[in-house]
């Protein structure tokens, strides 16, 4: 009888010829190189990016020649391989525009090479990005009969930067992000509110800035003067005229894009109520009626240039019509205009600084266009206040429903037959509490949901609704329970 050790060696048993004796093969424990050996034969762990390497577009495409099996994993935004399942494609077709992968039961997808970078790491992955850097998928060619397998980690520095800019509360990392070399990295830092200033400061310093990120920075909460200045030369006529609308945009910034070939762009600045008074007195007289009109309805243009503007042409009346800086006696002159039809005198009757016989006078005298306007103006009298309540046009009592202040008339309106007006009265935060607790009955379900959505509505009252048959009802009382709206 022959044993073996736990080594290997073999040993004769008692009763064999040579018996309990030792046949002389010594088998020694396997060496480090043997172990190697059988490591290098097991399957090694995908690490997609491993010593990845940049490479053209066109070399990707010769990685990837038609006929090529692969396994494809999506990139998500946490940097983690896509779902559960590893996808094996086989490519179908190449081209300098597009590449085509078609799986074992023949759905075919579409990847665009336009704008996208690519590299290949030491496991012939190519890891193609999108037009900002960040990468979205990854390719790797398979041997023979290999099957795809899960990737064991995803090894890309530029993935974790981006994962990082949307996700830490470090301003520190994030001002540092924010300044990366791949655009997609200061997007996600630009679309966190955390980053500051100094961080902003970083990335507007980039010409390569595509319109989405010159846009996420012109739109964060802690964008400064400076930074403006900077997009205001941009390419993009949109963010320049977002710059001339923006608060922050100082007055030297302003008086370099009133001069802006893009008449939008100036009509922004003619509408900035920081733009200087000398600017706007320079776009009063520029050749775009749009940017004419922008200076007229701006409250910061000198009483005398908007006497001029107000015997311009008729819209550009309308809007001087509107502005709150307009004297009585301007506004008085514009109510009797008639060269844009009623709209001067609908502007006139609406503009809270109109002399309140003119208003008054709109309500009692104006066709239902002026009437709707008037009825928003808190500067109409009692008397025509309750007039306009009974009017015929239901488009009037729904503005004085959502505009008037007075408890009488919203009680009258509280009872109308039109139930669109009755929730413009349940969503007036000028109603009362009381008159809201009887709203919370009524049969129209948009009703009890405005007085549901009402900060005024007793507990109470929210707490019952809260209860209701309608979903939408039951949604905004919680809301308002608790502090928030839907």
């Amino acid at each position: 009888m022959t044993t073996i050790d736990t080594h290997g060696n073999k040993h004769r048993g008692a009763g064999t010829p040579g018996g309990g004796q030792f046949d002389g093969h010594v088998r020694s424990a396997p060496s480090a190189a043997d172990a190697l050996v059988e490591q290098d034969e097991a399957p090694q762990e995908i690490v997609i990016g491993h010593g990845a390497e940049r490479i053209s577009v066109s070399q990707a495409r010769r990685e990837l020649p038609p006929g090529t099996r692969v396994q494809v994993d999506y990139l998500n935004r946490t940097g983690e391989p896509y779902g559960t399942t590893v996808p094996e494609r086989t490519v179908a077709s190449q081209s300098p525009h597009q590449m085509v992968t078609e799986t074992a039961d023949g759905e075919r997808v579409h990847l665009d090479w336009r704008g996208t970078t690519a590299q290949r790491d030491d496991a012939g992955t190519v890891i193609v990005s999108n037009h900002m850097g960040v990468p979205m998928v990854a390719f790797r060619p398979l041997d023979g009969d290999e099957e795809a397998s899960s990737p064991a980690a995803v090894s890309l520095h530029i993935l974790d930067d981006f994962r990082e800019a949307r996700s830490t509360s470090d301003p520190d990392r994030l001002d540092y992000l924010a300044g990366s070399a791949t655009e997609g990295v200061r997007l996600a830092a630009l679309k966190n509110p955390l980053t500051t200033g100094a961080g902003l400061d970083r990335a507007s310093m980039y010409r390569d800035n595509y319109e989405r990120t010159q846009e996420a920075l012109l739109r964060h909460q802690n964008v400064e003067a400076e930074q403006l200045h900077r997009l205001a030369d941009s390419e993009y006529g949109g963010i320049r005229a977002a710059v001339a609308a923006h608060e922050r945009t100082d007055t030297h910034t302003l008086r370099a894009l009133a001069r802006d070939e893009d008449a939008s762009v100036r009509s922004r600045v003619a509408g900035n109520e920081h733009t200087p008074t000398a600017v706007l007195d320079e776009l009063a007289t520029d050749r775009d009626s749009d940017v004419r009109q922008s200076v007229a309805s701006n409250p910061r243009t000198s009483v005398e240039m908007l006497y001029r503007l107000s015997h311009s042409d008729g819209f550009t009346k309308a809007q001087v019509a509107k502005n709150t800086s307009a004297t009585p006696e301007i506004l008085t002159r514009l109510a009797a205009d008639t060269s844009t039809g009623n709209q001067t005198a609908a502007m006139v009757a609406a503009n809270p600084a109109a002399p309140r016989e003119i208003v008054n006078r709109s309500a009692r005298e104006g066709d239902s266009w002026v009437r709707e306007h008037a009825a928003r103006n808190r500067n109409l009298g009692a008397e025509e206040t309750r007039l306009l309540a009974r009017d015929s046009e239901h488009r009037v009592r729904r503005a004085l429903a959502a505009n008037t202040l007075d408890d009488q008339t919203l009680g009258t309106l509280a009872r109308d037959r039109d139930h669109f007006i009755r929730s413009s009265v349940a969503k007036n935060p000028a109603t009362s509490s009381p008159q809201l607790s009887a709203m919370a009955n009524d049969e129209a379900v948009p009703v009890r949901a405005a007085v549901a959505g009402n900060p005024r509505t007793p507990r109470r009252v929210l707490e019952h609704l809260a209860n209701d048959d309608a979903q939408a009802v039951r949604i905004w009382a919680e809301q308002t329970l608790g502090g928030t709206t839907p």
